[in-house]
């Protein structure tokens, strides 16, 4: 079917034009709201929970595992300064090959 074929296994492997499909379809799906926007006499347009954050340290599986994370880190870091070295724009231009590498490390 036309998701399994286009996104999910290009996807899966990580195929950059399967970013590109689904960026595409969501666009013409998908309305963006800020959390500034307000309705009536300035009620929010839509009232969220304060945001909460928890970090949770854990430790690796095996040795192996840090090797690889260690190895992920090394890469990406060295890849996010190379993209910062030509231009702030060129790191925005760059987002979705940024969040992939974030994902790499979870």
């Amino acid at each position: 079917d036309f998701w399994e074929q286009n996104i999910s296994k290009p996807y899966a492997e990580h195929n950059y034009n399967a970013l590109n499909v689904l960026r595409s379809l969501l666009s013409r799906t998908a309305i963006r709201h800020s959390k500034a926007q307000t309705v009536g006499e300035g009620d929010a347009l839509i009232a969220l929970p304060p945001r909460t954050v928890e970090t949770l340290l854990i430790e690796f599986g095996s040795e192996a595992e840090r090797k690889l994370y260690d190895y992920l880190e090394t890469k990406n870091t060295a890849r996010f300064k190379s993209l910062r070295t030509e231009s702030p724009s060129t790191v925005l231009g760059k987002f979705m090959e940024l969040q992939g590498m974030l994902y790499s490390a979870r």
